[in-house]
């Protein structure tokens, strides 16, 4: 029998924000421990919150008569230890910081109310057990997500300043807050040609590609990208990874299975050639493939496959270098927008600003923008910029059709 540990700790100091000031600070701190024990092909867990207990093991080990089959073999025989955390803060350093923040936003912006959270969370995540596998990443990030109402509107919020980094950058924050809220009241027309270059965080548009990406999609032949891996379907220059490098956030370098990857990166596409599924050591079976390190599950789940952390490879050209002298669209709200199973993608924005690559330049009316996925990663994939310009993001840059 073997015995293994997946435990999951969080701790977070979370200031809550209200009229432009700190009105309450929430602490937590959460041990989730999850003992697994397997045996002749079988798995049996038992989960509690905090430190194992013997208790845990026991309930474990009576949970193998439920008979939950795991015809794997447990990693062994590695171990590894990934500290990503940067900058170390007290609590009451942390909420002088905030309120330096908050000051600079009331005097530099005052027709604007900012409300809702200002969080410092530290994470931990280990994965050991008695065949030698001892795995611990660690991380902390400095979380900001103020939305901003100008005080004229009459919507719930109108935009936002949004950052997540490793460090607490003051100057950083205020530079997203210039841009994101200093061409605000410029008002700007759509452009009369049909389409036009659209700026973004990559996230807004890989949905479509986690769904067809899925080593279960591609088993079941359910996936869009069925009969297609190993040929070229994309742009030469669009390539992308499953991604647990130190570019993640608070994701650990290996799966809930102990699997990792070489520079903590797996390549599912390249040079718009689709070379894999992302997997966990079920599917990979299935496909006889070696498993990409996807298995995801709670503490107490069984390991099984879900979403991967996708990163689409970046350029080695600046955002202004993308746009190559052209004005394009800056999305900050899109919500409601979704792919179709043939992979058109629609949605409305909410909120846009036009860019020159440097600076903002003014806000765009609400509009709707449309594309589909094999042209939006191919003839109309303009790349991934090399620089951080969207509140410490990389940028994604297409061309999309859009409706006014």
């Amino acid at each position: 029998m073997i015995k293994e540990l997946y435990q999951t700790k969080i701790r977070e100091t979370a200031l809550n924000v209200s009229m432009n000031r700190i009105d309450a600070v929430r602490h937590k701190e959460i041990t989730k421990s999850g003992c697994r024990v397997y045996t002749d092909g079988l798995i049996g867990i038992s989960g509690r919150l905090g430190e194992p207990t013997d208790e845990t093991w026991a309930e474990a080990e009576a949970n193998l008569a439920l008979k939950v089959p795991y015809p794997f073999d447990p990693e062994k025989d590695q171990t590894r230890t990934r500290d990503l955390r940067e900058v170390s803060l007290t609590d009451p350093e942390f909420i002088r910081l905030a309120e330096a923040v908050l000051d600079e936003l009331r005097s530099g912006y005052p027709d604007f109310i900012f409300s809702n959270k200002i969080s410092m969370t530290e994470t931990e995540v280990r994965l050991c057990n008695d065949k030698g596998l001892d795995f611990l990443n660690l991380d902390r990030t400095f979380n900001i997500g103020l939305l901003a109402k100008h005080k004229d509107s009459l919507n719930v919020f109108d935009t936002g300043v949004m950052r997540q980094d490793r460090v607490f950058d003051r100057a950083a924050l205020l530079r997203d807050a210039e841009a994101m809220l200093g061409a605000f009241t410029v008002a700007k027309p759509l452009p009369a040609r049909k389409t036009m270059l659209v700026v973004t965080e990559p996230d807004l548009l890989l949905g479509k590609m986690q769904e067809s990406l899925n080593g279960e999609a591609i088993a079941r032949a359910a996936s869009l990208f069925c009969g297609k891996i190993g040929t070229e379907v994309f742009s030469p220059t669009f390539s992308l990874w499953q991604d647990r490098s130190k570019e993640q956030m608070h994701v650990p370098f290996f799966d809930t299975e102990g699997i990792r990857t070489k520079q903590d990166i797996c390549s599912l596409i390249e040079n718009g050639v689709i070379l894999r599924a992302f997997t966990d050591k079920r599917n990979a079976a299935l496909l006889e493939t070696p498993s990409t390190g996807a298995a995801t599950g709670a503490y107490d789940d069984v390991p099984s496959l879900g979403g991967a952390p996708l990163t689409i490879a970046p350029s080695n050209r600046t955002l202004r270098e993308l746009l190559a002298g052209e004005e394009a669209m800056l999305i900050v709200i899109a919500s409601g927008g979704d792919y179709t199973g043939p992979g058109d993608y629609a949605s409305p924005v909410q909120m846009a600003l036009l860019t020159n690559g440097e600076k903002t330049l003014g806000r765009l009316p609400e509009c709707n923008v449309r594309g589909n996925l094999f042209s939006l990663f191919g003839s109309d994939f303009v790349g991934v910029s090399s620089d951080k310009p969207l509140s410490g993001n990389r940028a994604l840059v297409v061309r999309m059709t859009v409706d006014g």
